[in-house]
């Protein structure tokens, strides 16, 4: 009987209430002043149960502004996080900006012979297999671009214009074995015939065995072979080893072919010589 009465208790205290509120109503139509002294003592009694039954309503109410406040945080939170990722992709744009705006203002800087005219192109496409190593650049025909013309860049050396169309052309780097390059020692004016082995080293061959060679001299066109200009930029020399006759240079490009993006191609101007 305990152990129902202790189950059923909420029905019980429910119950209990509601006899309890029918007595009052009862009590106070018969004598009202009497009940007076009464309902205080009972009401003194049954407050505590009402606030306790109070509790759950009060946190409901608390845990559903909780939540609604939860939900606007959310929604502030994805917003803030969308603006975040626009301004890091304004970032990433700023950065490629600035580095595109220096290397434009480093190939604008390349010292320009007299005799030439100067067009700037990038790099589009690279092109590289046992046979031709190219790159293809954003410039043709429509920009005055024809075959043979010289390509550098702010380092030196690139190649020369192998095929031109009418909005691109294909650049035939110095790293072609179909590309050797006449060069000269500028300390000690030596001549020899330079070209790759790869994209990170040259060797210079056909050297007199008596000349002075020193680690870091520096080689540029010597303006033989008709093809390209004296006095660009083409290599410097890392070490030298006799090889029969003649001297072998073992020489670092003066440019990065891993690296190319902007590029000058020199266009002649007629009636002037190289």
């Amino acid at each position: 009987m305990n152990n129902f009465l202790y189950e059923k208790k909420h029905i019980v205290v429910l119950v209990f209430l509601l006899s309890l509120s029918f007595t009052l109503i009862t009590l106070s139509i018969r004598s009202r002043d009497k009940l007076a002294e009464i309902e205080k003592t009972i009401l003194f009694f049954v407050s505590p149960i009402l606030k306790v039954s109070n509790i759950p309503k009060e946190w409901t109410k608390d845990l559903w502004k909780n939540y609604l406040d939860l939900k606007d945080f959310r929604k502030e939170n994805v917003k803030i996080k969308k603006q975040l990722h626009a301004l890091q992709n304004i970032q990433k744009k700023f950065w490629e900006l600035k580095s595109e705006i220096s290397r434009l203002h480093t190939i604008l800087k390349v010292k320009e012979e007299k005799g030439f005219k100067y067009h700037t192109a990038k790099v589009i496409g690279k092109e590289k297999n046992v046979f031709s190593k190219t790159v293809l650049i954003g410039k043709g025909r429509k920009h005055n671009i024809k075959q043979n013309m010289i390509v550098i860049n702010s380092q030196g050396l690139v190649g020369r214009i192998d095929q031109s169309h009418l909005y691109t052309s294909r650049v035939l780097l110095i790293t072609d074995p179909r590309s050797p390059v006449h060069v000269r020692v500028q300390r000690t004016r030596t001549q020899g015939v330079f070209s790759m082995i790869n994209a990170t080293k040259g060797i210079v061959e056909f050297v007199s065995k008596d000349s002075d060679i020193l680690p870091g001299d520096l080689l540029i066109t010597s303006g033989l072979g008709e093809i390209f200009p004296k006095g660009i930029y083409v290599g410097y020399v890392v070490k030298s080893k006799n090889d029969s006759s003649f001297k072998k240079l073992i020489v670092e490009p003066a440019v990065n072919f891993n690296k190319l993006e902007e590029l000058k191609i020199m266009e002649e101007i007629k009636g002037k010589l190289k």
